[in-house]
C-alpha cells in the first residue's frame, strides 16, 4: 500500500514527468531525474505544482472513493488514508492495460518505482518535503 499523498505525487510525476528535475533525489537517481527533465513540453506544464495539487485533491478523493466502490482498491486502506491495489477484483482488462502503459512509459514508471523505493512519504527526506508540493512540516 501506498501514503495517498505519495500517490497523488507520483500522478502528478506520471503526467508531467519533467517536474521531477525540482525534487531532491538521492544521488543514485540523478541521472533519472535528467532524462525525465529532457520530456519537458511548452504545451503540457503547470507553472506551480503546489498549487495544481492542491486544486486538484478534491478530485483524487473522488477517483480514490470511485476505486473503491469499484473493488480495485482496499476500502479499509483507503479510511486510512492509504491506497492499496486489490489485482484480484480488478475489471477485465484493466491489468493488461496498465501493464501496457508501464511499458510504453519505461522511463518515467522506473523513475516512479524507484522513487518510492528510495524515498519515504514523511519526515526531512520524505517526497513531500523533497518536493516541496504538499505541506510536511507537521508530519509525524
Amino acid at each position: 500500500s501506498i501514503e495517498l499523498d505519495y500517490w497523488r505525487i507520483l500522478d502528478f510525476l506520471y503526467v508531467f514527468p519533467h517536474k521531477a528535475k525540482s525534487i531532491r533525489v538521492p544521488q543514485s537517481m540523478v541521472s533519472e531525474k535528467r532524462k525525465l527533465g529532457a520530456l519537458y513540453n511548452k504545451y503540457n506544464d503547470v507553472p506551480f505544482p503546489r498549487e495544481f495539487l492542491a486544486r486538484f485533491s478534491a478530485i483524487h478523493t473522488s477517483i480514490t472513493a470511485i476505486l473503491s466502490s469499484k473493488g480495485v482498491v482496499s476500502e479499509d486502506e483507503l479510511q486510512r488514508g492509504r491506497l492499496q491495489w486489490q489485482a484480484t477484483d480488478s475489471p477485465d482488462g484493466l491489468l493488461e492495460l496498465v501493464e501496457a502503459r508501464a511499458k510504453a512509459e519505461a522511463t518515467v514508471i522506473d523513475f516512479l518505482r524507484n522513487l518510492r523505493h528510495l524515498v519515504p512519504a514523511t519526515g526531512p527526506d520524505g517526497i513531500k518535503a523533497r518536493s516541496g508540493w504538499l505541506e510536511h512540516r507537521y508530519d509525524a
